[in-house]
């Protein structure tokens, strides 16, 4: 794993670490011992005892350390070695950067000692007044001699603007605004490129310029190209069709488009940052995150610390009759007030309504109609469900913990 780490002005290196992901399986015992006798020859394997549900007794599981990229792989496998029917697998889906954070307990931008593979963070995650000022932020812009309408690829580079602490403009021959482009980055320090569309078309077009030209294109702290090639794909959220962008991420500078991030364009780089420290992502993943993905990162690390495996699919499907889901789902009641001027009116504002609710009631996904507390936990009026009222679960303590920093801000 590879952490770059800044200890002051122009002083930025690549701090790797041996590390590998871990992928976990369950399964009747005499066929964990020779499935352990079997891949011990190939992987680091251990057999431990993991929590598959909260709660519950835990279980003995094997841990096999996978190399990065090969956990899917590895994991296909060993169902297809199970019939399909006698592994369960966990952990597989969990993204290895998010991991090593989990397990090292870091986050970026966190302040650090380093002492070979052992890295302490120096600060609280949940420290309300921590600095940013030391990240060099420039906004890059590049601008091609359009031949039609839609630029192309084949275009030239017109001229290409850095918009930081100062503003630079490149312009004239194309081979020397990309020899520029490299030398700007490095003599003003950049930590993080913020561009309008650098997923889908800026970052790319600027690596098939460089390669027609035959040079490299310095935008990472090290050497190494960026994919040319650009995908898409469209999604469905709350009745609306979005379109996102495979992302384009850099190595040693942080690159954030802002017309494939949700969360950069409506909270700027400070909410990405703070986002970004509370989930424990990576920030250019956090960039491409919905606020969704970023909520399953904080409480799949809960469930790290609590010994609490992930399933490979974890939102299962659960069925009920049309009935309950009209209540269940019949959304919140809204009175209309009626046309008219008032006076003496007051406002009441909830503040983090729904997650308040959720620390109060100890409500999360794993609690509702627990087995454990079957005719004794809180009852959900009018729908029945009873809510587990011997252990503090998943999304409940999540948001505790993260609740009483809101507080302090």
């Amino acid at each position: 794993m590879a952490l770059w780490i800044k200890r002051g002005p122009k002083d930025v290196y690549k701090h790797v670490v041996e590390w590998l992901p871990k992928i976990c399986l369950i399964g009747p015992v005499p066929k964990l011992i020779e499935l352990y006798q079997h891949l011990s020859s190939s992987y680091r394997v251990n057999i431990v005892e993991k929590f598959i549900e909260p709660g519950r007794k835990n279980r003995k599981a094997l841990e096999i350390s996978v190399p990065i990229g090969f956990k899917k792989l590895l994991a296909r496998k060993l169902l297809e070695m199970g019939n399909y029917v006698e592994f369960k697998l966990f952990n597989v889906d969990l993204p290895s950067m998010q991991r090593f954070l989990y397990e090292h307990d870091l986050f970026p931008t966190a302040l650090i000692a380093v002492k070979g593979d052992q890295i302490t963070s120096l600060e609280s995650q949940l420290r309300v007044n921590y600095n940013i000022d030391w990240m060099q932020v420039a906004k890059l812009i590049i601008i091609p001699r359009k031949s039609r309408k839609i630029p192309q690829f084949n275009d030239r580079i017109e001229r290409i603007v850095l918009i930081g602490s100062e503003r630079v403009e490149l312009d004239g021959d194309e081979e020397a605004i990309i020899r520029g482009l490299g030398n700007v980055l490095e003599e003003f320090d950049i930590d993080v490129i913020l561009t309008a569309g650098g997923d889908s078309f800026q970052l790319p077009y600027l690596q098939y310029r460089a390669s027609v030209l035959g040079l490299e294109l310095r935008l990472n702290r090290c050497s190494g190209s960026i994919p040319i090639r650009t995908k898409s794909y469209s999604y469905m959220s709350y009745g609306r069709i979005y379109r996102s962008h495979t992302p384009v991420f850099l190595k040693g500078r942080i690159h954030v488009d802002l017309e494939n991030s949700m969360l950069a364009s409506t909270t700027g780089l400070n909410g990405l940052v703070e986002v970004s420290r509370v989930a424990r992502i990576p920030l250019q993943l956090a960039a491409r995150y919905t606020i969704g993905m970023c909520m399953s990162s904080l409480q799949y690390y809960h469930a790290y610390k609590l010994g609490i495996l992930i399933p490979w699919t974890p939102n299962t499907t659960s069925y009920i009759d049309a009935q309950k889901l009209r209540r269940a789902d019949r959304g919140g009641l809204i009175l209309d007030a009626a046309a008219g001027i008032y006076w003496n009116v007051g406002e009441i504002d909830f503040q983090s309504l729904y997650p308040q609710l959720m620390v109060r009631h100890n409500i999360s996904g794993e609690t509702i109609n627990c087995e454990c507390c079957r005719g004794e936990g809180e009852i959900v009026p009018e729908l029945g469900f009873h809510i587990c009222k011997k252990m503090a679960r998943n999304c409940a303590a999540s948001n505790r913990k993260y609740h009483h920093k809101e507080t302090h801000l």
